[in-house]
């Protein structure tokens, strides 16, 4: 449980590092631009790529926190056998989605690495850009895999369920 709690610092600390560098880089250009009539040609595409990154280990840190959109009626009416079935049920179709993701984004990768494809203003491999996905979808693969796993064993994953209204998880 070490590992997770680093790797959970470590996708926190890169994307406030990621959201930090792009707040930068854009009030830099904007002060550029209405101040000394120039611009850094590559900020806006620098941080539209920095906002896709920060989406997606954002999207892959939800599935760890159990945080991700639902709809909880049924779970907090019902209680016992049930709502663990129900659980289990929504984790592994989560999981089979960041499988299908995982697969089909690492084609995607694959795929634009052959192309040759690079970036307009940064010159960089579109690839690399894309990279993020696979990435996130193993995250939130591995972080399905323990989630259904401590519900086969009997054990409440960290879940957004489990605060009431206004107070926050405690991951």
């Amino acid at each position: 449980m070490k590992r997770a709690k680093v790797l959970a610092v470590d996708e926190e600390s890169f994307i406030a590092i990621v959201l930090l560098c792009s707040v930068g880089v854009l009030f830099v250009n904007v002060v550029l631009r209405y101040c000394f009539r120039m611009s850094m040609f590559w900020a806006e595409e620098f941080i539209r790529y920095s906002i896709i990154w920060i989406s997606f280990i954002g999207s892959a840190a939800c599935f760890r926190k159990g945080i991700h959109f639902g709809v909880d009626l049924i779970l907090r009416v019902k209680s016992g056998l049930f709502v663990r079935v129900v659980k289990i049920f929504i984790e592994t179709a989560c999981l089979v989605f960041c499988c299908f993701l995982l697969k089909y984004s690492f084609d995607l990768v694959l795929f634009t690495k052959g192309t040759g494809q690079i970036s307009p203003a940064m010159q960089v491999p579109l690839w690399m850009i894309y990279t993020v996905i696979p990435f996130s979808a193993a995250l939130g693969t591995l972080y399905e895999v323990v989630r259904v796993l401590m519900l086969c064993i009997g054990e409440n994953p960290p879940s957004g369920l489990d605060n009431g209204p206004g107070e926050v998880s405690e991951s």
